[in-house]
C-alpha cells in the first residue's frame, strides 16, 4: 500500500445516489394546473415513510451518540424520512454496509474511506463512497492501567493488547501505525475487543493495553477513571 500521511479525521460517508434520493424525498407535492381558484383542495394520500439506517459503531465510542443525534435531527426536520442509528463494528464494516445498500449513511475514519475507494488494506475491491462532511479530529489512544507494565508504545512486546473490534477502523489503524513502528501482531498477545469491552478487560486484568481510535472525550475511557 502506498503510504500517505493523513490526519485521522472522522468523516460522514454518503453512498452514491443518496443525495438525489433525499432531495427527491424532500420535495413537496405540486398542485396541478387548470383548477378553479375557488375549488377546495383535496388532501393527497398519506406520505410514504422511507426508513434509513445510519451505520455507527459500538455504544462505548463516539460514533453511536453522534449517529443517534443525527437520526434525531433527520426525524424532526425531514418529513417522510425515518432514520435510526445502528450499532456496528465501525469504520470498515460501515463502508461495506454502505456499499451493499444496507445503510444509507455511515460514520468512517478518513483513512478507511481512502482505503475503501482505492481497494486497499482490508478492501479487495474499490467501493463507491462519497464524503458528505468532516465532523471532528480522531485521536489514537493507547490506554493501560498498570504503569509497571507499559509506559510507552515500545513496551507492548509480550503484553496482552486489544487492537480494536473486528471490522473497525481502530483495528485497521492499529495494524498500520504499529507496523510503521516495526511492531507486529506477532510481538504481543492480540485481543480484538470493542471499546466497552476494552474498559472491562482493563479493569479485570484480562488485557494490559487497549487501543482506541476515537474522538475525545469518549465514555468508555472516562469510565476507567470513575
Amino acid at each position: 500500500m502506498h503510504k500517505r500521511v493523513m490526519r485521522n479525521l472522522l468523516v460522514l460517508v454518503l453512498v452514491l445516489g443518496l443525495v438525489g434520493g433525499l432531495l427527491t424525498g424532500c420535495g413537496g407535492n405540486t398542485s396541478t394546473g387548470g383548477q378553479d381558484s375557488g375549488q377546495q383542495q383535496q388532501s393527497g394520500p398519506a406520505q410514504k415513510v422511507e426508513r434509513i439506517s445510519i451505520a455507527t459503531g459500538g455504544t462505548g465510542g463516539t460514533y453511536y451518540p453522534y449517529g443517534a443525534a443525527m437520526a434525531d435531527i433527520i426525524n424532526k426536520q425531514i418529513e417522510g424520512l425515518e432514520a435510526s442509528a445502528e450499532v456496528t463494528g465501525a469504520s470498515v464494516e460501515n463502508a461495506r454496509l454502505l456499499e451493499s445498500g444496507e445503510s444509507a449513511l455511515g460514520l468512517l475514519m478518513n483513512d478507511v474511506v481512502y482505503m475503501a475507494v482505492n481497494g486497499e488494506g482490508p478492501f479487495d475491491q474499490k467501493l463507491e463512497l462519497r464524503t458528505l462532511m468532516v465532523m471532528y479530529p480522531n485521536i489514537m489512544h493507547l490506554v493501560g492501567v498498570n504503569p509497571d507494565k507499559a509506559k510507552s508504545i515500545n513496551d507492548l512486546k509480550g503484553l496482552k493488547v486489544s487492537v480494536g473490534a473486528p471490522g473497525s477502523g481502530t483495528e485497521t489503524m492499529s495494524s498500520e501505525i504499529l507496523g510503521a513502528l516495526n511492531i507486529t501482531y506477532d510481538d504481543f498477545n492480540v485481543f480484538r475487543l470493542s471499546f466497552a469491552e476494552n474498559t472491562q478487560a482493563l479493569r479485570d486484568g484480562v488485557i494490559d493495553v487497549g487501543i482506541w481510535s476515537v474522538g475525545a472525550p469518549t465514555s468508555s475511557i472516562m469510565d476507567l477513571v470513575t
